[in-house]
């Protein structure tokens, strides 16, 4: 599983600057590119998000929430 999810699109430099300094920090992450994925943009809205990146920290399922709640 990776650590986080970025929401990017092409030709976004602030998208590459986010995933080079989670990459530096040797952090796992997934992305979903909006360029390529435009329905993705409904998790944007669910969030209420308007700009990207969006990096969101991935937890996982119930057992890793409730590890998670600490």
């Amino acid at each position: 599983m990776t650590d986080y999810l970025v929401i990017s699109m092409d030709d976004c430099p602030w998208c590459d600057k986010a995933k080079a300094a989670l990459t530096e920090a040797g952090k796992s992450y997934g992305e979903v590119n909006l360029t390529m994925h435009p329905e993705a943009f409904r998790v944007m809205q669910a969030i209420g998000a308007k700009t990207v990146p969006q990096v969101l920290k991935v937890v996982g399922g119930f057992e890793a929430t409730v590890g998670d709640l600490g």
